[in-house]
């Protein structure tokens, strides 16, 4: 484990879109806080206002920013193999 890997929780944004509670749920619990059902209320509370898709669609394409597919792999090789990302 490199030095703060203990203070880091990866999440795929994907997951936090079909599952926000779970998703952070799971989070918290790999850096050792309490989600409490207070929490998982706020959360909940807050991701029925947020739905996926409710406040327009954002574009983004990576040539926009002068970068390739393969460039970004390249550059995130380590990440992509440590936390299993897709790239």
């Amino acid at each position: 484990m490199r030095f703060g890997d203990e203070r880091f929780a990866d999440v795929s944004f994907a997951e936090l879109q079909i599952d926000p509670v779970i998703t952070l749920g799971t989070s918290y619990e790999r850096l050792g806080l309490t989600f409490t059902d207070e929490t998982r209320r706020s959360v909940q509370h807050w991701a029925s206002g947020h739905q996926p898709g409710s406040r327009g669609a954002h574009e983004y394409s990576l040539s926009d920013y002068g970068l390739t597919p393969d460039s970004v792999r390249e550059q995130f090789s380590d990440y992509l193999a440590a936390y299993d990302a897709t790239g």
